[in-house]
């Protein structure tokens, strides 16, 4: 019934060539807010990649972050279960999906004419990574340039003042607990 309330289409025949069509486990997810159900996904697994195999709002409660939340706390779940991957199909039509997946650092793989409608579909992926380390850089000031940094916009040369040893504290001690 929310897949119909979100796509206006019924999902029964496409859930069950789903099912015939892979061996990848699938997972629902359902958003919910105050006012009730408010958005749910599709998430098809394997033991290294996943895929957001649908993804819906309900539409009067749509550009309210509920999407974002629903896709960030999947991300989440799928990084922690080890999940290398994730990608992501969608129309060309659904501009919003398309700006909420590229605003997220998900990367154009390649499109295909819909068998089903007349538009196109794009896929898109993300690599899914728990970042584990934190560079830290003490002050403006280096004489060393290494390839790696990022000195943009900064005169390296100019004398500049170090951060108050405390506030470097505080600064590690937040991102450790992180």
């Amino acid at each position: 019934d929310l897949y119909r309330r979100v796509f206006k289409d019924d999902l029964q025949e496409e859930l069950e060539r789903a099912k015939r069509e892979t061996d990848k486990q699938l997972s629902a997810y359902v958003a919910r807010d105050e006012r009730g159900v408010a958005g749910f996904a599709i998430v098809r697994a394997d033991d290294r990649e996943a895929d957001l195999w649908h993804l819906g709002v309900v539409p009067k409660l749509r550009r309210r972050g509920t999407g974002t939340a629903l896709l960030d706390y999947i991300e989440r779940l799928l990084e922690r279960a080890g999940k290398t991957r994730l990608t992501a199909t969608s129309y060309n039509r659904w501009n919003i999906m398309l700006s909420l997946l590229t605003r997220r650092g998900y990367r154009i793989l390649g499109t295909q004419l819909s068998e089903k409608r007349d538009d196109l579909k794009i896929l898109l992926a993300r690599t899914l990574r728990s970042r584990k380390e934190l560079r830290v850089a003490l002050t403006e000031v280096c004489n060393f340039r290494c390839f790696f940094c990022h000195g943009e916009g900064l005169d390296m040369d100019a004398p500049s003042q170090p951060a108050p040893p405390g506030t470097v504290l505080d600064i590690l001690n937040a991102a450790k607990n992180l």
